[in-house]
């Protein structure tokens, strides 16, 4: 009765997963609506001097296509334009750790002592990535930063829900790599949505590999420290961050290098339609499965 019991949950979870992934079906239709679409509104946002939408937009249409010409052109343009969104592509070594947030300079310093507790309390809670969840593959992986990890992985699917620092955060796609140290070959198909916001990606990488690279600029710390593993149909990753610690040890005397305090920075203000938010979405949920 207990291998019944046993098998029944394993399939039941198979399942799960394969849903939570979208069965692994592309629809280029809605692929190339979608992509065509966002790249229309980009060169119209463009035209209206919308910046901050542009790039936001082309980001986005990049992570899909990395050398699409036209797209590199519009978002070289908007960069040009309006130097301070350059915040939302280039993360130097810091990576995704680097928030896509401005400094807020009218925010005064009796706001940043209100509010220094919290931020402090929020800088610890960033310094751990904990996410489980359903999956069917096979694979472990062990890092001191990515520069020195070492595992392997097959995968079919995974969907995760956890704690990605202080954000809440669930997530579907799927990831496969062989890591030898600073060498690793792996592509990364995801949907995720947060707290702090949602995106999709699809990054294939092979050779040394560097923080400058699309990933750890986009959606993985290069720096952590941590195992993650696809063990049949439970998924689990575990990290801890040490450049999150250098952001923490700074905020004891109100110094933000990731750009992560409530008050003293401000979300970039993008103004998107509904539609607009909508095709995003469907674009990412393509690229995860693509």
């Amino acid at each position: 009765m207990k291998y019944r019991v046993f098998w029944l949950t394993t399939a039941v979870s198979i399942v799960l997963a394969f849903i939570a992934t979208g069965c692994g079906h592309f629809d280029k239709t809605v692929y190339d609506k979608a992509f065509s679409s966002l790249q229309e509104s980009a060169v119209y946002y463009g035209a209206e001097g919308k910046h901050e939408e542009v790039v936001y937009i082309t980001r986005a249409l990049l992570d899909a296509e990395p050398a699409n010409q036209e797209v590199l052109k519009l978002q070289k343009d908007a960069v040009a334009a309006r130097p301070a969104t350059a915040v939302l592509l280039h993360k130097s070594i810091l990576g995704s750790n680097l928030t896509d947030r401005v400094t807020n300079e009218s925010f005064p310093l009796w706001g940043k002592l209100v509010l220094y507790l919290p931020n402090r309390l929020f800088d610890v809670m960033d310094l751990i990535t904990l996410e489980v969840g359903f999956c069917f593959g096979l694979g472990v992986k062990g890092q001191v930063t990515d520069f020195a990890a070492v595992g392997f992985q097959a995968s079919g699917g995974e969907a995760t829900i956890g704690c990605n620092g202080r954000h809440l955060a669930a997530a579907v796609g799927f990831e496969e790599y062989i890591h030898l140290l600073p060498v690793g070959a792996s592509i990364l198909g995801e949907t995720r949505a947060s707290t702090s916001g949602s995106y999709g990606i699809m990054s294939g990488q092979a050779g040394v590999k560097l923080p400058a690279d699309q990933r750890y600029r986009r959606v993985r710390d290069f720096w952590a420290v941590g195992v993650q593993t696809e063990a049949a149909v439970v998924a689990a990753r575990t990290e801890i961050h040490p450049i999150e610690l250098y952001d923490l040890f700074a905020g004891f005397v109100l110094f933000d290098p990731l750009r992560d305090d409530v008050g003293s920075t401000k979300p970039m203000y993008i103004e998107l339609t509904g539609r607009e938010r909508k095709l995003l979405k469907d674009l990412a949920r393509q690229l995860s499965v693509r």
